[in-house]
């Protein structure tokens, strides 16, 4: 049986397209725990159009992000390669592509670490915007 371990977990995202820039940023709590020596973290999350369950799994040089209910998709980041995922809604689907320019992971004491992803997300012909994201999580002490 995997232990699951309650975490607090603040996501912070940057999105910028030209000169324009988005923030968003996500403060929830989730649970984190291994399968053998791979690093998972799951939350959900409510939005407008439903929940989103995300469940993100870290392994040696990939990060691998998969959403699914009000949005379905599954998102491999590796340093320095293209990728690409389907990302689907209630609305309909698009393919997407993702170059990864930098893939962090770093683990702090016991239950806690940080992921950075910087990327460029392609949406279609010369849409592509930068994203940069940050998870940082740590077990909730109760």
């Amino acid at each position: 049986m995997t232990e699951r371990t309650p975490v607090s977990i603040h996501i912070k995202s940057e999105i910028r397209e030209g000169q324009e820039a988005e923030n968003i940023e996500i403060q929830t709590v989730g649970e984190f725990y291994k399968k053998g020596s791979v690093p998972y973290l799951t939350y959900s999350e409510e939005q407008e159009y439903g929940t989103i369950r995300t469940i993100v799994k870290v392994k040696k040089n990939e990060a691998v992000v998969i959403r699914s209910g009000a949005v379905s998709m599954r998102q491999r980041f590796i340093e320095n390669k293209e990728t690409l995922t389907n990302y689907e809604t209630q609305f309909g689907s698009m393919q997407l592509s993702t170059f990864t320019r930098e893939l962090k992971f770093t683990r702090g004491e016991g239950k806690s670490g940080t992921l950075n992803v910087e990327y460029e997300l392609n949406i279609g012909e010369n849409q592509t915007h930068l994203h940069k994201l940050f998870i940082t999580f740590k077990e909730v002490k109760g």
